[in-house]
């Protein structure tokens, strides 16, 4: 389509990315780029890091109108606001904010690219005051900074549970801050399993970041937080990372099709119910590539993409949808947790059957000083062992990593497929066999049904049972700390010790990782006995009960913590 006239309304990563495509496939055509703010093109979802790395204002716009007019011939009009959509005339009705002129504009073809707004109805009273800032866009940074230079913040309430919410308590509490963050939710991250997230929850406690669960805040004063439970929590500063829903009020007004969860519904080649308007981004809803049911994802990263596939369908380009899966990384201190894919929570929902295995490798050559632990958590489909998503933790290459599950996950592979994964080797940043192969391995004896295991979850239980525990660690390491009542029975020894077990008992085998307790499980199955390997072993039991015990008193099940 050539000398058309295409207006784009938004002008962030959705709208930038539609307007360059465009651009490179016709560089005839007339293409209006609307948005109301006064800058385009921001980094909205890396606002802690901004912050952390003492980015400028500037900095964190990737474009200036300017540059997009100069170098693309894409006309930019900040400061405009589209007030309708006369969708019988196919133009849009639009008002210049700063002077209050309302004129209209012609198109050919519309693509909305509005993105989301706050959820103005979770906003607890108060929320308009000086000391509360909103953690969505580059101008809070900006008015964060002011404040922070008129004024001493010593301790700060955050309101949130996802990454940016966890990324900005570590970033205040670095700084020496007192920080409490406060969620609605159950849990934080709640695309994490739980027993994963047990993990966080030490990083959280040792760091001395307060964190309340299933708090509603009924009102912001200048110096306090009142919770709905009557609860008083004083502050000086108050972060709320709101929640967000699709900014699709001006389709909505248009007639256009909106979907149960507030989005635009578009079809495969992103477009409308209306054959002239498309939409990318937040504000439309993506196929999920596992349950194959629409989604939404609020990624940079996502609307770059849909941005780039409807300028090529509205020039008769042939596109695929995306078909979706989430993927979260988020840093904790020196440390990542990231995630891929699908967990417990979500495969429950669906029809498919799924097994997991959590291993704790360390996270490069074991020789190496700097080696640390790396703790992955897989999930699979029984049967087929195709691979339905990943949790990592450790302080290494979980972005490598993560990128790879995510690869894979996309491909379709299989646990085998990651078993037999070649990666490239370097002492100091993976091993020889990388831990996602070992992780592959572990899961494929666990789709062959090669051994029994229990998930640390179940562990307190199964000790309040009187469950019989063995602990294959030496002597010295158990002496460090044990689950009360275990056993020890070194493997350096199990073979001549088989004459204390008897075959009617059952036995919980655990060491310091799944390693070692895993050999004997396999070993000792061969001789006729019942056993089951402890998944995560004593360092995933310790991180798993840690926190509640310290936080409820409630009597630990081992002698002795160990994080080593």
């Amino acid at each position: 389509m050539t000398n058309k006239q295409i207006v784009i309304v938004g002008a962030n990563a959705a709208g930038v990315s539609a307007a360059l495509k465009l651009r490179r496939l016709d560089d005839f055509a007339e293409i209006i780029l609307l948005e109301q703010a006064e800058v385009i093109s921001t980094a909205n979802d890396a606002l802690t890091d901004t912050l952390r790395e003492d980015i400028p204002f500037a900095s964190m716009q990737q474009y200036q109108p300017i540059q997009l007019n100069r170098l693309y011939g894409v006309d930019v009009r900040v400061g405009h606001r589209v007030l309708r959509i006369n969708r019988s005339e196919q133009r849009v009705q639009v008002e210049k904010i700063k002077s209050g002129e309302i004129f209209e504009i012609a198109y050919d073809r519309l693509i909305l690219a509005t993105g989301v707004k706050v959820d103005v109805s979770c906003l607890p009273q108060g929320s308009h005051l000086p000391h509360v800032f909103y953690w969505d866009h580059i101008h809070a940074v900006e008015d964060w900074r002011a404040f922070k230079q008129q004024n001493k913040v010593n301790r700060v309430a955050i309101l949130g549970s996802g990454k940016e919410a966890i990324e900005l308590a570590f970033y205040m509490n670095n700084l020496g801050t007192k920080v409490i963050l406060l969620t609605r939710e159950a849990q934080l991250l709640p695309e994490f399993s739980k027993d994963f997230l047990s993990i966080l929850g030490k990083e959280l406690y040792d760091a001395r970041i307060e964190v309340k669960l299933n708090a509603q805040v009924k009102e912001i004063t200048d110096q306090a937080l009142l919770l709905e439970s009557g609860e008083v929590i004083s502050q000086e500063a108050v972060f709320i990372i709101p929640e967000l829903v699709p900014n699709a009020e001006l389709a909505e007004a248009s007639g256009l099709a909106i979907t149960a969860a507030g989005a635009i519904r578009v079809d495969e080649h992103y477009q409308t119910s209306d054959a002239y308007i498309y939409a990318a981004g937040a504000i439309a809803e993506e196929l999920d590539a596992l349950t194959m049911e629409p989604v939404l994802r609020m990624s940079p990263g996502f609307a770059q993409k849909q941005g780039r596939k409807v300028a090529a369908a509205i020039l008769g380009q042939d596109v695929q949808p995306l078909n979706s899966w989430p993927v979260t990384l988020v840093q904790v201190n020196e440390a990542k947790l990231g995630q891929v894919g699908y967990e417990a929570k979500t495969l429950d929902q669906t029809d498919y059957r799924y097994d997991s295995i959590y291993i704790i490798p360390h996270d490069r050559a074991w020789f190496m000083p700097t080696a640390q632990p790396l703790h992955i958590n897989l999930y699979f489909e029984k049967g087929t062992g195709r691979l339905f998503g990943g949790q990592l933790f450790g302080r290494g290459q979980i972005e490598r990593r993560l990128d790879v599950l995510a690869t894979l996950i996309q491909q379709g592979a299989t646990v085998n497929d990651l078993a037999d994964m070649e990666f490239s080797f370097n002492a100091q940043t993976t091993a020889p066999k990388d831990p996602l192969n070992t992780a592959g391995l572990v899961a494929l004896n666990r789709l062959e049904e090669a051994y029994r295991q229990v998930p640390v979850h179940d562990v307190r239980s199964l000790f309040e049972a009187g469950a019989n525990f063995i602990d294959v660690r030496e002597v010295e390491e158990y002496e460090l700390g044990h689950i009360k009542g275990a056993v020890n029975i070194p493997m350096s020894q199990y073979r001549e010790r088989m004459d204390e077990l008897a075959k009617t008992e059952t036995y919980y085998i655990y060491c310091r990782s799944g390693h070692r307790s895993y050999n004997v499980v396999k070993a000792l199955q061969q001789r006729g006995f019942r056993v089951y390997n402890v998944a995560g072993s004593f360092l995933g039991i310790c991180i798993y009960e840690y926190v509640t015990d310290q936080m409820t008193g409630r009597e630990p099940i081992v002698t002795a913590y160990n994080f080593t």
